[in-house]
């Protein structure tokens, strides 16, 4: 399964907070058993597509966040494989 999560800096998060955890980031690796699909930053929110078969992972990862970040966490399903199912449940719903 795929989970995109997006982060907001907190405002209660400061300038120090910030560096610190930015100088341990140059370092972080992953958790065994989670791929990243992709990390991006638009300055204002940060961005990771993370692949696991293990949820907790994610929650994992989170942890060590969260004290700087709100985030929002998303499974995410390729269009190409949840068209199908959405225009079954429109059927379903327009019948």
């Amino acid at each position: 399964m795929q989970y995109m999560i997006v982060g907001t800096l907190k405002d209660s998060a400061s300038p120090s907070d910030s560096v610190t955890l930015g100088k341990k980031f140059q370092s972080w690796q992953p958790p065994d058993g989670l791929k990243v699909e992709g990390l991006w930053n638009s300055g204002a929110r940060a961005y990771a597509l993370f692949s696991t078969d293990d949820y907790t992972l994610v929650g994992e990862v989170i942890a060590q966040y969260q004290a700087v970040f709100n985030f929002t966490i998303d499974p995410v399903v390729p269009a190409e494989d949840m068209a199908p199912a959405m225009l079954r449940g429109s059927e379903w719903a327009a019948s």
